[in-house]
């Protein structure tokens, strides 16, 4: 059995799926989604893929890129059974539902995978949720959605990086790095509560109104590489993490702080059922009161003795015995 990942070209997914792209195993192969193309549809490319345009209009004539996609052209072996493994992101702005049914059609040997990484509340997946029917397995982080749309549950998906390292410029007592979308009034309470009575707090908000924004030294409205997010988290004593309206599961920086053995504050009820959790490293918040300064000055060894569980050499198992 092959496994085909789809290259989804961002920073973030390059980190999240790091085991796989760099696995040694020859059944695992990234894929890039397109293969060489005229140089016409390659200027154009960058227009017709655009993120922000594709949230409002599906351009009726990507279907001249169809041939150019790697998955058209990919040597598949009639004798071999395939998974492609998909990301939501991807599908944001390529492949049509057409162009999947044609492929599953032509490849009777080649099944779908899609890994949802948005809750279908967000806008982000109004596109994807269109496109379950095509797909013969989906998983999902947001254990809301597994029960509304009977999909498979994973915790999250996270690589352990390999190339962070203790650094000064990064060191902080308590970090958070993120868009405030809906959740700028909860943010706005929660951070200025810790910065004001937290030292060396470093706190990135994206997204707040020039005339929202407040001069304090924690707070920074510009965003970070995803790389220097995880070299915050590294060299952090606590990570602070707010759920957007709506999400249900276990982040990213859940993730980071577990395998980074960092304390964590959050009003995520979830964590509580991991097998990490531990109320002396992991505080949940449903309100600002809730916030102990204490806990997040207080500098302890900590410990979740993290095992892999986050990898996604798991969603591979899982996909090997669906067959």
């Amino acid at each position: 059995m092959k496994f085909l990942i789809i290259d989804d070209e961002r920073s973030l997914y390059k980190a999240m799926f790091s085991d796989l792209i760099n696995s040694s195993d020859k059944n695992i192969s990234e894929v890039p989604i397109f293969s060489q193309m005229p140089r016409y549809l390659s200027v154009a490319k960058p227009m017709v893929f655009n993120d922000r345009i594709n949230r409002h209009v599906w351009l009726p004539f990507k279907k001249t890129y169809d041939k150019y996609y790697s998955l058209t052209s990919y040597n598949f072996d009639k004798s071999e059974k395939y998974w492609v493994v998909m990301l939501n992101g991807t599908l944001n702005t390529h492949y049509s539902a057409e162009y999947i049914a044609r492929l599953k059609k032509e490849k009777p040997n080649v099944k779908f995978a899609l890994i949802m990484y948005d809750h279908f509340g967000n806008r982000a997946a109004r596109r994807v949720k269109k496109l379950l029917p095509f797909f013969d397995h989906v998983f999902s982080f947001d254990q809301g959605d597994c029960e509304r749309y009977g999909l498979d549950h994973i915790l999250a998906t996270f690589s352990i990086p390999h190339d962070l390292k203790k650094d000064d410029n990064f060191k902080n007592t308590a970090e958070f790095v993120g868009r405030v979308d809906d959740r700028e009034q909860l943010l706005e309470k929660v951070l200025t509560k810790i910065g004001d009575q937290v030292p060396n707090c470093r706190f990135h908000l994206v997204g707040v109104d020039k005339s929202k924004q407040k001069t304090k030294p924690y707070l920074h409205y510009y965003p970070v590489s995803y790389h220097d997010e995880l070299m915050l988290a590294y060299n952090s004593n606590c990570i602070i993490e707010i759920l957007k309206a709506g999400q249900n599961g276990i982040s990213l920086r859940t993730c980071e702080a577990i395998v980074f053995n960092k304390k964590l504050v959050t009003n995520n009820q979830s964590v509580k059922q991991l097998p990490y959790y531990n109320p002396n490293y992991i505080k949940v918040i449903s309100n600002v009161d809730d916030v102990d300064v204490n806990f997040i000055k207080k500098v302890e060894n900590v410990e979740y003795n993290y095992d892999g569980l986050f990898s996604p050499y798991r969603i591979i198992e899982k996909l090997k015995t669906i067959g």
